[in-house]
């Protein structure tokens, strides 16, 4: 299992490559500001996803969602701190959550 954290602000980031051998992942929004994610690198805060902070969403391919591609993602103003967390085995999601959230 991988984990880290990553700095977002207004300029796109790529989250995570792709990769054809991660089974799960999670994205937990930790603090400053409400998160933009894509799957599409032109992504702006209109036609992207919102997910504000302190919430968390996760990718699980045997649950049929796409763990293995691209994500990138960005914040209207400011700069937001979130973790990552990803798996290549198979590893319930709730193992995941509670590492990314034990180190907020």
């Amino acid at each position: 299992m991988a984990e880290k954290r990553v700095t977002v602000g207004t300029t796109r980031v790529q989250v995570v490559a792709q990769n054809m051998d991660r089974s799960n992942l999670v994205i937990f929004n930790r603090a400053g500001a409400e998160l933009f994610w894509s799957r599409d690198k032109t992504l702006t805060t209109a036609n992207a996803m919102p997910l504000p902070i302190g919430a968390n969403m996760s990718f699980k391919e045997s649950d049929g969602d796409d763990a293995k591609s691209a994500l990138y993602a960005l914040v209207a103003a400011g700069t937001t701190d979130i973790g990552v967390a990803e798996s290549f085995e198979s590893i319930p999601m709730e193992v995941l959550l509670r590492k990314l959230e034990a180190r907020s």
